[in-house]
């Protein structure tokens, strides 16, 4: 091996035989240039150090034959001092730049580094070169972190490539954010000769993504937070640049509460509800592929929720931001309004005509006239009673014979036997009241109309029980006629059965089923408590 003073063959110490046998200096060729045994038309290489060499062979005359052979084959490299001007411009230039430069030995020791990354840490060269290089004072400050930088010298000197964003100490113990990397320089043959570390100084941007992050984590608080449904989309697109579908790629906490989706994120729209009607995609695409921005509302059948939706695009080209809200409430509430505002003038008409019916059946039984005075009079009070829980009930609970009471009364008969109302006591909630008061006015005044109270003969039976239905508890009323004309199905359907089924099955969630037997017209009426 050779030894501390150079990459020579050891020489015999003196004194020995070796030593003492004659060792004639060679003769320099004729016409050459050079020192004996460097033959000066051989070409200067250079080292990694950028130092000048040439290649020689030494023969030694008192080695024997077999020595001879192995030092004429051996080729030794001959350091030259000679300087390299392009080495000393590349060294300069690295000492003028700002980032961090350093080579290493391929056991991690540190052979060489840029002047900046000694002046960002106070040090001077003695203080890093031959020492390994997460011992140097820009790593030494966390264990951890020492253990992984020698796991990336161990891995860079495997052939592998390191890059990451570090963190390092510079003068005063302050930290610094670096891109920092760790690649191996390779020889003409392929063998790794060097290390060569490089870090960027990143703190800045490392601020701007700390002030990214901050202002994207306020934006997502505020969308989590507001009282509207928000998503990011995509438009998905065919070969030929026709919109297909759309894709959810963001979605806030009410998105799926408010349309029914679950686990959108990442998912198309027609994925999720395969009947979605072709109309949402239409709206969308001319946001995210025209670039319009529009505010509308609409339902959808395959959702069963209607919607106001503000829809604007975004980058890059085929995104959109929606922000909705589900108004399915308010839809049903405008709905039944307008249902009410009808009913209004219905029972308008309707209270008109008993009015008159009423008039009319007092005056037949009436002896005299302050006996008509007092029963007409006490009929249109018992009306007005009624008109009062329908519209009032939604203060409190009312009771079920109570409300029966009030709406049958102004069409009660004088003989006491024609109404045959029997049922435990109930209190029923203000929705059900209100529904329920519109329906026995619809069946009542029918009767007056047309059934068992048309005539001076027919009679009214009306029961009720409450049970279990559906685990619920629930009211179970019949309503029976008897006596009264001769009942025909209709050849349509009037508005009083319409509203009768809208009442009872869409706005309190009960069943209604109208019975016309020729005998008298029948009700079975279920509500749930």
């Amino acid at each position: 091996m050779p030894d501390a003073a150079g990459p020579f063959p050891r020489l015999a110490p003196a004194g020995s035989p070796r030593a003492d046998r004659s060792c004639p200096r060679p003769k320099r060729p004729e016409g050459r240039a050079g020192t004996p045994g460097r033959p000066g038309d051989r070409p200067l290489s250079r080292d990694r150090q950028g130092l000048g060499y040439r290649r020689v062979r030494v023969r030694f005359p008192w080695q024997d034959k077999e020595e001879t052979r192995r030092a004429m084959t051996q080729e030794l490299d001959a350091p030259s001092p000679a300087a390299d001007p392009d080495s000393d411009a590349l060294a300069g230039t690295l000492d003028h730049i700002l980032a961090f430069v350093a080579t290493l030995a391929p056991t991690g020791e540190m052979t060489a580094v840029n002047q900046p990354a000694l002046d960002i840490a106070g040090l001077t060269r003695a203080d890093v070169i031959g020492k390994p290089f997460w011992e140097c004072f820009w790593w030494a400050f966390d264990e951890d972190v020492q253990r992984r930088v020698r796991a990336d010298v161990k891995r860079a000197a495997s052939g592998g490539t390191v890059r990451r964003d570090a963190l390092v100490r510079v003068s005063g113990d302050q930290m610094m954010n670096v891109d920092y990397q760790l690649v191996a320089r390779r020889d003409g043959e392929g063998r790794i000769v060097e290390l060569v570390a490089s870090g960027v100084d990143i703190t800045e941007r490392k601020a701007g993504e700390r002030r990214l992050a901050a202002s994207e984590a306020r934006l997502r608080t505020i969308f989590d937070s507001i009282d509207q449904g928000y998503c990011l989309c995509e438009i998905v697109t065919d070969e030929g640049g026709a919109p297909v579908d759309y894709r959810f790629l963001e979605v806030n906490p009410l998105f799926e509460q408010m349309t029914g989706l679950k686990n959108a994120k990442g998912r198309t729209a027609f994925e999720l509800l395969p009947d979605l009607e072709r109309k949402w995609l239409d709206d969308y695409a001319r946001v995210g592929l025209g670039g319009e921005t529009i505010r509308f509302q609409q339902g959808s059948q395959a959702m069963g929720r209607f919607f106001d939706v503000f829809a604007t695009p975004v980058e890059p080209h085929g995104c959109f931001a929606l922000v909705f809200k589900d108004i399915t409430a308010q839809k049903e509430h405008e709905t039944q309004r307008a249902l009410l505002v009808r009913e209004l003038n219905h029972r308008v008409k309707n209270s008109l005509a008993t009015i008159q019916a009423m008039a009319n059946h007092t005056l037949r039984h009436a002896e005299d006239l302050e006996s008509f005075s007092a029963a007409f009079t006490g009929r249109l009070q018992a009306m007005a009673a009624a008109h009062d829980i329908i519209f009032n009930a939604g203060e409190g609970r009312a009771d079920l014979h109570g409300l029966i009471e009030a709406q049958l009364g102004p069409h009660a008969p004088v003989e006491t036997s024609r109404l045959d109302i029997a049922g435990p006591s109930v209190q029923l909630p203000a929705p059900v009241a209100h529904g329920l008061a519109l329906v026995l006015h619809e069946l009542v005044t029918n009767a007056s109309k047309y059934g068992a109270l048309s005539n001076d003969t027919g009679v009214i039976r009306l029961s009720w029980e409450t049970g279990a239905h559906d685990e619920r508890r629930a009211l179970r009323l019949t309503w029976r006629e008897e006596k009264g004309p001769r009942v025909e199905p209709p050849r349509r359907q009037g508005f009083g059965t319409r509203l009768i089924s809208a009442t009872l099955e869409h706005s309190l969630g009960g069943k209604s089923e109208i019975i016309y037997d020729p005998r008298g017209l029948q009700a079975e009426i279920l509500l749930p408590l």
